[in-house]
């Protein structure tokens, strides 16, 4: 059984005159970040399927106690099915060190370890600062989270 990501990207909503919710789901971003199946990102995000044994950005947190009513809604018809919640600020994401460096101790079929070192930012690939990119744009013009948890 596969285990997939629900992500969402949240703004600080800093006009309260227009809304009760100091976090709004961006709805154009409505699926993902982060929206693909990479038991490597899993793992860096929130130590899931962590079969490389990368050190995770942060363990997980559960989610937001303000998170927005949106993101509630999703949470709550995933009920038990989904786990690991938990949150990242976009501020994290990019002051993280992507040149760092681990060994990859990944085992592959047939039980042959690996055991490549090799940075962070070539382990995590493409794609994800791709949807880095897309968040900083956003975090400049608010501060930004996402909002995410996994099933399988």
């Amino acid at each position: 059984m596969g285990c997939d990501i629900h992500s969402y990207v949240e703004c600080q909503n800093n006009d309260k005159s227009w809304t009760p919710e100091p976090w709004e789901v961006v709805t154009q971003y409505e699926d993902g970040p982060f929206g693909w199946q990479s038991y490597s990102l899993f793992g860096w995000l929130a130590d899931v399927r962590n079969l490389s044994e990368v050190p995770p950005i942060a363990s997980p947190r559960g989610l937001p106690v303000d998170v927005s009513g949106t993101v509630r809604e999703r949470y709550d018809y995933w009920d038990g099915d989904g786990h690991s919640h938990t949150w990242l600020a976009v501020d994290e994401l990019l002051a993280y060190d992507y040149d760092s460096t681990f060994e990859d101790r990944r085992v592959t079929p047939g039980y042959t370890y690996i055991g490549r070192t090799g940075t962070i930012r070539d382990f995590l690939g493409d794609d994800f600062f791709r949807d880095l990119d897309t968040l900083r744009t956003l975090n400049a013009q608010h501060p930004t989270r996402v909002v995410f948890w996994f099933d399988n």
